[in-house]
């Protein structure tokens, strides 16, 4: 908690535009037992929290003790019952989820600055079009609500061979080392949500401000080799596929990220 109160303060120093912590980068965040406080504390510093969890602790009990706090949960599911908890490793799981999830919806009503984004995952092991036919059950199932949002996880090649291959090898690039700031708990500065090992670090906001970090050296050799396509230079980079999904580089996917975000 030291280290995060730190991290807020240095955030809220030197960017001033930043507005969202997303309290997401590897593990499950709802494991921590202080993640009420942890909301708690960036909503008094001004910030919005979001964070991606697997939905198996966010029950009725956590809702109630996060009732007047500001933030956005989001949950991948399916209701190919079978699929998911082979996904997930779990032949539990999903009645937990799906009952943890429909909790969810119904306490929208109650915390009005509570939101919820509902992922679709079966693209995991289904083709897409099976997997957009899901997403409809899906919205049909939990309804409409102005703050409950809905979308297709399309997983990409980063920890196994059991993800979509995209054919087209056109280099789009990627934005993230220009748009986000991810820092583990201990403070280090990694390439981006994906490198969930460390692999690159740029910097340590403990030990640095975060303009040092922000226009390091580690974070120029980056963005560099982006732009040159020197993805071998990073490796946390070398294997990741996003650099050569359209999708992500779509007008469309790019206002909807943006619509589910504000």
């Amino acid at each position: 908690m030291k280290n995060y109160e730190v991290i807020l303060e240095k955030i809220k120093k030197e960017c001033n535009k930043v507005k969202i912590i997303s309290l997401t980068l590897d593990g499950e965040p709802s494991l921590h037992k202080d993640l009420p406080q942890i909301i708690k504390k960036a909503n008094q510093e001004g910030f919005f929290v979001r964070f991606s969890s697997n939905g198996s602790k966010i029950n009725r009990d956590f809702l109630e003790k996060t009732r007047d706090l500001s933030y956005l949960i989001s949950i991948d599911f399916s209701f190919d019952k079978d699929g998911f908890e082979k996904c997930r490793g779990d032949k539990s799981s999903w009645y937990l989820i799906k009952e943890n999830l429909e909790e969810m919806v119904k306490y929208l009503r109650i915390n009005r600055n509570l939101f919820l984004e509902i992922f679709e995952n079966s693209a995991y092991f289904e083709r897409k079009e099976k997997a957009d036919s899901n997403l409809k059950i899906i919205r049909k199932h939990f309804g409409k609500n102005r703050r409950l949002t809905y979308g297709l996880r399309i997983y990409h090649k980063i920890l196994d061979d059991h993800i979509i291959k995209f054919q087209n090898n056109k280099y789009y690039g990627c934005i993230y080392p220009w748009t986000s700031l991810n820092i583990t708990w201990e403070g280090d500065v990694v390439t981006c949500c994906r490198d969930l090992e460390g692999k690159y670090i740029l910097g340590n906001i403990l030990k640095s401000s975060v303009t040092e970090v922000w226009n390091g050296k580690n974070y120029l050799l980056l963005r560099d080799a982006l732009l040159k396509q020197n993805l071998n230079l990073i490796p946390s980079c070398r294997s990741c596929d996003m650099p050569y999904d359209a999708l992500r580089h779509d007008w469309v996917y790019a206002i909807r990220k943006a619509l589910r975000k504000w």
